[in-house]
């Protein structure tokens, strides 16, 4: 009889969870190239303790070239990515840490 109960209590919870509504906060571009190439960036700090955007601008403009593809605009804004990244990660810590 107990274990009735129970599932009928677990069918409630999942019928409420189901039916949840939750505001998703951006914490990273939705271009996922851009967000490769800043983690490859961040990648390059880690090891040599600067940025070097223009090495990585570089880099990525022969790849696109290699590939036979037009560079995107954004690779010669690693820079201004980077700083909005950086804005949305901290709106996102500000969101959850309330």
């Amino acid at each position: 009889m107990d274990s009735v109960r129970e599932i009928q209590w677990y069918a409630s919870a999942f019928d409420a969870v189901s039916n949840l509504k939750v505001k998703r906060v951006a914490t990273d571009t939705p271009n996922p190239q851009v967000s490769l190439a800043l983690y490859f960036v961040r990648w390059i700090e880690a090891a040599t303790g600067g940025k070097h955007y223009a090495n990585v601008q570089t880099l990525l403009e022969g790849a696109f070239s290699g590939a036979n593809r037009s560079t995107p605009k954004w690779v010669e804004r690693m820079a201004i990515e980077a700083y909005s990244q950086r804005g949305r990660r901290k709106r996102r810590i500000r969101a959850i840490s309330k």
